[in-house]
């Protein structure tokens, strides 16, 4: 019950933020997207999931705030981190298994 409303509050803080937060779909078949201001999050998840997830989604937005053709372009690291010197992000970026990216956070 208690991580029920730690992901009601974290869902509240992102739609005030003027994000639409979607809890009651498929994700397009994934766990989650982010597109055009809007977070789905799949409603097959457990609400430990879901917070990893819009935790990932939210980053997207973060993305699209710094990068907004990243939709377009698929984003670029020196641009992200404003740097050209990237190969060490690189390296640690092929450590995070791509269907999972959040799974070892403790939120």
């Amino acid at each position: 019950m208690e991580r029920d409303k730690e992901f009601n509050e974290m869902a509240r803080f992102v739609s005030e933020l003027g994000i639409c937060v979607k809890t009651n779909t498929r994700a397009r078949g994934h766990q989650g997207f982010f597109m055009n201001g809007r977070i789905d999050i799949s409603s097959v998840l457990d609400v430990q999931r879901k917070k990893e997830v819009l935790v990932h989604e939210f980053a997207h937005f973060v993305h699209s705030l710094v990068e907004p053709d990243v939709m377009r372009t698929h984003g670029t690291i020196e641009r992200l981190f404003l740097t050209e010197n990237t190969d060490i992000i690189e390296q640690e970026l092929s450590l995070i298994h791509i269907s999972e990216p959040t799974r070892h956070l403790r939120i």
